[in-house]
């Protein structure tokens, strides 16, 4: 007896349950993106470098014509960096941090305006895997909701090639000149 008034139901609202379950669905998706790299050079000489989140125009000079701390604690969550691209191209991204975890060579941050319209809300997350006391492996990922004004391909290729591999093409360099000067 139950069994039928329970089928009743939910043929009764099978339409707006599974509309239901889709919509839910679409809030929930993600785009999550991991690109990783191995560079010769022990972890903690990497996180020195990297983990100064209002310096990075230091270490990726390329891209980076200035990174400054604007609101906030420097290496304190909530902090928001404004890091500015060079002429002729200029643009500006405005970086809150999340989380800095120096025990585990971990911090991500989230990007809260940018002259990029689609780059608002891209979350990424910057990890360091030592490897051999010699060697880091890179795990640079991003999270972001997906957007209707950029696919996902071309949103990954983007980060990618503009900014991730060019961050850690400077990054070696940075790293290679340090050692000459030593």
């Amino acid at each position: 007896h139950m069994a039928t008034s329970e089928r009743k139901v939910s043929q009764s609202g099978a339409g707006s349950a599974i509309s239901g379950q889709q919509q839910e669905q679409e809030e929930g998706e993600v785009w999550r993106e991991v690109f990783e790299w191995e560079v010769g050079f022990p972890v903690e000489e990497v996180w020195q470098l990297t983990s100064d989140f209002g310096g990075m125009h230091k270490w990726a000079p390329t891209l980076l014509a200035s990174c400054a701390i604007v609101e906030g604690t420097p290496q304190q969550p909530g902090c928001v960096r404004l890091a500015q691209t060079h002429p002729p191209n200029p643009s500006h991204a405005r970086e809150k941090l999340l989380d800095l975890d120096s025990a585990s060579h971990k911090l991500s941050y989230k990007v809260v305006g940018s002259s990029v319209p689609f780059f608002v809300g891209l979350t990424p997350s910057f990890n360091l895997i030592p490897t051999s006391p010699s060697s880091t492996k890179i795990v640079w990922s991003y999270v972001m909701q997906p957007l209707s004004s950029i696919d996902q391909p071309s949103l990954r290729n983007i980060v990618l090639t503009s900014l991730y591999e060019v961050c850690v093409k400077d990054l070696l360099h940075t790293l290679c000149s340090r050692h000459k000067n030593a």
